[in-house]
C-alpha cells in the first residue's frame, strides 16, 4: 500500500463517484451530491437507511457493494463509528480512491478507532486521503468538495496546494481566486492515516498543469521522507510550505488538530533550506509567494532593489522596509536621472532611489516611462513601483477625465511597460504594490477593479508592501539555490 509513485488518475479524472453517507444533513456528505451533478462523473448516493431512496435526484444505494460499477472515488461521510464497516465492505468492491470525510478519530481522542481504521486499510487496495478532511479540487477534473467552487478548464490554474487543515484550505482557495490565481489540484488531506503530502510530489514534479506546489502543513509522520521528496521537486518547481504550530501553543494545538507528532520548527526550517523548499511566516506569505510564481514573474538576481513611487511618504516607508529586510537599495546612476528629469520637472521629486515622482507621477503615461527607465538601471535587479487605485477618481478629476478611463490608461501603460521589460529590456522583476489607502465601499471597489484589470494582462497586485518584502526576500533566496544546485555559483 505504500508503493513510492501512485496512479492518481482514478482520483483526480474520476468516472465514477460513491457518496457513502449522503442523506438530507446539510453539512454533511450530501454536498459531494450536489457538487457534482453536472460534472460528467457518475455519482452514487448510498445510504444505509431504508428511509432514502433519493436524493437530488439520483437513487440511492444501500451498500457501496450493491453498485453495478467499479469506484474511482468514493467520498466517506458516515458516522465516525460506522467508517471501519464502509472499509470492511472494500474488500466485496473495487474502489480505487477514498475520502474520509468523517471526522472525530485520533485528533478528538479517539485512538482506538482510528487503530480500527489503520486495521481496515491494510486489508484493502484501497487508498485513502483523510480522514477529517474535504478531500480533491480539480477543476479541470470537473472534482471539487463544495457546490459554489467552480470547475472547468476555464477555470484551471497552475498552483497546486496540500493542506492538513480544511479551513485553511478553502480560505487558500477562495483568496486566490479573488487575484486571478487558479488551481491545477487542491488536496485537503486531513490526519493522512494512508496518503501522506509528500506521496503527491512526484505526481506534481511531473504534472505540466503544475507550476508551484503548495503546503499547509501541521505534523507528518516522517519528515525526513517529506523533505527527501521536496528536494526531488525543488530543482525543477518551488515548493512552499506555511507550517502550523511554529510556537509553543501553536505545536499543542496542531498535535491535537491532526493527532500527529508536530515537530520542532526550528528542524522544519533547517530542513527545508536545505532541500531547497520556501518557508511561508504565515498566510499572507503563503499566498504572494504562490501569486508571485503562478504569475512566472522573474526571480531576482541579488538584493538590490529600486523603489517608484508618487509621494516622498510612500517611498521613505518601502525604502525602511525593505533595507530593514536586509534589501540593497542603491542610488541610481546619473545617466537614469537624467533621463527621468527630462520630463518629471525637480518640484517635490527625488530621482535618487527610492524615486519620489511628486504629483508629475499621477500623469499615467509619466510614471510608466520612470518605471521603463529605472528598470535599465545596471544599478537595480528588481522594482517595486506603488500604485494607490483607491485615489484614481481624485487624481482623474485634475487631467479632466472619467475615473474609468483614468484607470484605464494607468493599466495600459504599466502592462506595456512589463512587456517592453520582458521582450527588449533586462527581464528584471517588476512588483505592483497598491497599499492600502482607505476602506470605504468605493475605495474597495476601486482596488477591486484595478486588480482585476492588472491579472486579466498578466500582472498581479500586491497589497501590502511589507509582506511584499518578505515574499521577494524568500524568492530570492530560492533563486541562489538553484544557482547552488545548476552550478551558476560555488
Amino acid at each position: 500500500m505504500n508503493e513510492n509513485h501512485v496512479d492518481f488518475t482514478p482520483l483526480f479524472y474520476p468516472k465514477t463517484m460513491a457518496v457513502i453517507g449522503a442523506s438530507t444533513n446539510a453539512v454533511g456528505a450530501v454536498k459531494y451530491v450536489k457538487a457534482h451533478l453536472n460534472s460528467g462523473i457518475k455519482v452514487y448516493p448510498v445510504n444505509s437507511n431504508p428511509k432514502y431512496t433519493e436524493l437530488e435526484g439520483l437513487p440511492v444505494y444501500r451498500s457501496v457493494v450493491d453498485i453495478e460499477d467499479d469506484i474511482d472515488l468514493a467520498i466517506i461521510g458516515v458516522p465516525k463509528e460506522l467508517v471501519p464497516g464502509v472499509i470492511e465492505d472494500f474488500k466485496r468492491k473495487v474502489v480505487k480512491f477514498a475520502v474520509i470525510f468523517t471526522s472525530g478519530f485520533k485528533e478528538s481522542g479517539r485512538d482506538d478507532l482510528e487503530r480500527s481504521v489503520l486495521s481496515g486499510i491494510k486489508g484493502v487496495e484501497t487508498r485513502f486521503i483523510g480522514p477529517n478532511c474535504l478531500g480533491v479540487y480539480h477543476p479541470r477534473g470537473s472534482l471539487t468538495y463544495f457546490p459554489t467552487f467552480p470547475t472547468g478548464p476555464e477555470v484551471a490554474g497552475n498552483v497546486s496546494f496540500v493542506s492538513q487543515s480544511g479551513g485553511h484550505t478553502a480560505k487558500t482557495n477562495w483568496y486566490l481566486f479573488s487575484r486571478g490565481v487558479h488551481f491545477a489540484k487542491t488536496i485537503s488531506i486531513g490526519n493522512s492515516i494512508d496518503l501522506a503530502a509528500h506521496d503527491f510530489l512526484p505526481y506534481f514534479k511531473d504534472d505540466p498543469d503544475t507550476a508551484v506546489v503548495g503546503f499547509y502543513i501541521e505534523s507528518t509522520r516522517d519528515g525526513r521522507a517529506f523533505m527527501s521528496r521536496v528536494r526531488e521537486v525543488t530543482p525543477v518547481k518551488p515548493v512552499v510550505i506555511w507550517k502550523g504550530g511554529q510556537g509553543s501553543v501553536g505545536y499543542k494545538a496542531t498535535a491535537s488538530h491532526t493527532g500527529e507528532l508536530a515537530g520542532n520548527f526550528t528542524l522544519w526550517h533547517a530542513m527545508a533550506r536545505q532541500a531547497g523548499a520556501i518557508m511561508a511566516d504565515d498566510f499572507d506569505v503563503l499566498v504572494d509567494l504562490l501569486t508571485m510564481f503562478s504569475y512566472r514573474i522573474q526571480l531576482p538576481r541579488s538584493n538590490r532593489i529600486a523603489i517608484v513611487a508618487c509621494g516622498g511618504g510612500n517611498a521613505v516607508e518601502t525604502a525602511d522596509i525593505f533595507e530593514a529586510g536586509g534589501f540593497a537599495i542603491p542610488e541610481l546612476q546619473e545617466e537614469t536621472k537624467r533621463q527621468i528629469g527630462k520630463f518629471i520637472p525637480d518640484i517635490n521629486s527625488a530621482f535618487t532611489n527610492p524615486v519620489d515622482l511628486g504629483e508629475y507621477g499621477y500623469v499615467p503615461e509619466y510614471f510608466a516611462n520612470a518605471v521603463e527607465i529605472v528598470s535599465r538601471d545596471p544599478s537595480v535587479d528588481a522594482i517595486v513601483y506603488i500604485k494607490e487605485s483607491s485615489r484614481f477618481p481624485m487624481f482623474s478629476v485634475n487631467f479632466n477625465m472619467p475615473a474609468e478611463t483614468y484607470e484605464a490608461k494607468t493599466i495600459d501603460t504599466l502592462a506595456a511597460v512589463n512587456e517592453k521589460n520582458k521582450t527588449t529590456g533586462r527581464n528584471i522583476p517588476l512588483y505592483l504594490n497598491d497599499p492600502f489607502f482607505a476602506e470605504d465601499i468605493e475605495s474597495l471597489r476601486w482596488r477591486v477593479s484595478f486588480r482585476d484589470k492588472m491579472a486579466s494582462k498578466g500582472i498581479p497586485v500586491f497589497n501590502r508592501v511589507d509582506v511584499l518584502m518578505k515574499t521577494i526576500k524568500k524568492a530570492q533566496e530560492y533563486s541562489e539555490f538553484l544557482d547552488d544546485v545548476r552550478g551558476g555559483k560555488k
